[in-house]
Formats: C-alpha cells, sequence, structure tokens
C-alpha cells in the first residue's frame, strides 16, 4: 500500500471496522521498502535471511520479528512525522513480539521507576506511556533501563548491528519495539491510524 492509498483510505474511514480493517491490510503488507530499495529482485529472499537471523538471536519464531514503520512501507506511520517518507537519514525499526522480554524490560523500568523520590516524573515519562499501550519501546527508554539484562542487551544489539550494517547496509540507527502480542501492536496501529485520519480531516 502506498501512502496515496493508504491516504484515501484513511480520510474515507469512519468505524472502528474501517481503522482495523486497514491496519490488518498494513500488517500483512508482504513488500518490504528497505530490503527493495537495497535488494530489488533478491529483496524477499534477503528479507527472510534477515527474519531468520533476528529470530535466531532473540530466541522467537520468524514470525515473532519484522521492520515497522517507514523501512516497511516507504513512510511514516507515526502522527507526529505526518507520512514522512522513508530518506537516507532514517532509522530502522524492529518489531520483537515476546512476552517473556515484555516482562523483563517491565520489570526493570517499574523497579527504576519505584526508586525515584519524585514519583511524577513517572507519570510523564514517556516509557510509562509505552507500557501503558502494552509495548517497550527500547530507544525512548535508554536512559532509565540501567540493569545487568539491559547491558548485556546492549552489548548483545550492538553487536547485531554490525552485522546487519556489514550483510544488509542497515543505517547506524536501528529501534527496537518489544510487544507482548501481535494483537497489542495492531491496537497500537490502529489508534495511530485514527490520529492520521484526524490530521487529513483537519482536524488537528
Amino acid at each position: 500500500m502506498n501512502v496515496n492509498t493508504l491516504k484515501i483510505k484513511l480520510k474515507k474511514a469512519s468505524s472502528n471496522e474501517d481503522y482495523e480493517k486497514i491496519a490488518h491490510q498494513l500488517m500483512n503488507e508482504k513488500k518490504n521498502y528497505f530490503f527493495t530499495k537495497k535488494f530489488s529482485n533478491n529483496a524477499t529472499n534477503k528479507y527472510n535471511e534477515f527474519l531468520i537471523y533476528i529470530a535466531k538471536k532473540f530466541h522467537v519464531s520468524t514470525k515473532e520479528v519484522g521492520i515497522i514503520g517507514s523501512g516497511k512501507y516507504g513512510f511514516s506511520l507515526n502522527p507526529r512525522k505526518n507520512f514522512k517518507i522513508y530518506d537516507e537519514e532514517s532509522d530502522i525499526d524492529m518489531v520483537i513480539i515476546s512476552l517473556d522480554l515484555f516482562n523483563k524490560f517491565w520489570e526493570i523500568l517499574f523497579i527504576n521507576f519505584m526508586l525515584k523520590d519524585d514519583l511524577r516524573e513517572f507519570a510523564f515519562n514517556k516509557s510509562f506511556e509505552t507500557i501503558f499501550k502494552r509495548f517497550v519501546d527500547v530507544k525512548l527508554s535508554d536512559k532509565i533501563l540501567a540493569s545487568e539484562f539491559y547491558s548485556k542487551w546492549l552489548e548483545e544489539t550492538n553487536s547485531y548491528k554490525i552485522d546487519l550494517q556489514s550483510d544488509y547496509d542497515f543505517p547506524s540507527e536501528i529501534g527496537y519495539r518489544i510487544y507482548r502480542s501481535w494483537s497489542d501492536y495492531k491496537i497500537t496501529l490502529i489508534l495511530n491510524l485514527k490520529k492520521l485520519s484526524k490530521i487529513i480531516k483537519g482536524g488537528a
């Protein structure tokens, strides 16, 4: 689905069923913008190879990992970026579906927040917002994830980054979003689509 097609669909959308249908179409999109741009006719094989590599590293199945955002579609679905087209300065965002990883990150964030003297920071921190939406944005939470587990995570993902840059020409910035389930990811996607629809219709 290209950006113009999505805009038309969002302009027409009026019910939860409409947004859920659009989200379903986006999630089942087979084409991957980044890999198509880099590897042209060999994009599918390269992307499958990448999925196997990432799934093995995070101990999940290939159905529980993938690229999201502008790296997948060629444009951003973040309402704050307003359909920004993928360019050479864009980063790559990966989704990892893992209840185990989510729980480990949630526990670290919870403990670190509870140790703070001023709990008002907890209420207004973006990490709290993402946890409430049932996912962890590792890059967003970087400054408050101090722990032995997170140190090991950084060490391992930095080594993966070297492989991804070498084998697939990935950019220097790679983001990880940890979701409990694809259903939780779909909820976040629908919320973003509704915000984008409102922007298109002139309501924001």
